[in-house]
């Protein structure tokens, strides 16, 4: 699989501008694999994230919403969850539960962020009533607003990339 990236793409359907990008704020990456339709064109490995749900550490690492969703699961009774992170070290994670969390409870998700994400982000828990949409009426379950940094080595997967 190549390294993440932007997804751009080019409509070549406009006859007036043919080459005009669009960058859809989606990332994925090329695949390796052809087609058995015989196309050659690239293929996708998959879609990886939209840009702004991506957790970035402060080591430069980019992970995905799911990997907060790994931790919500060893808590039962949520029903709603959010991240929010607008420093790469510290992210603030909200919870809707029908029960009061516990201490427990607390130190699973941590222990969880701990050992998938590191030390060097500090995760603070809330118990909220309700976390509302966003303007556009969609919920995400991470929303950050710390930059991506792309560059030659993968920092999604840790492998360096083809360049």
């Amino acid at each position: 699989m190549g390294s993440p990236g932007l997804i751009v793409g080019t409509s070549l359907h406009n006859f007036g501008t043919p080459m005009l990008r669009y960058a859809c704020g989606d990332v994925g990456a090329l695949s390796e694999r052809k087609c058995s339709c015989g196309r050659t064109l690239p293929m996708m490995e998959g879609l990886a994230s939209r840009v702004g749900d991506i957790i970035v550490t402060p080591d430069g690492r980019m992970l995905p919403p799911i990997m907060v969703s790994w931790s919500i699961q060893s808590v039962s009774g949520v029903t709603q969850w959010q991240l929010r992170q607008e420093r790469a070290d510290r992210c603030h994670l909200r919870i809707v539960r029908d029960a009061p969390l516990t201490d427990s409870d607390r130190a699973s998700i941590l222990e969880y962020f701990r050992n998938r994400i590191g030390s060097l982000v500090t995760v603070e828990i809330e118990q909220v009533d309700d976390i509302p949409a966003s303007a556009n009426g969609k919920f995400r379950h991470v929303v950050s607003s710390v930059p991506l940094v792309w560059g030659c080595a993968n920092r999604w997967t840790g492998r360096e990339s083809p360049d």
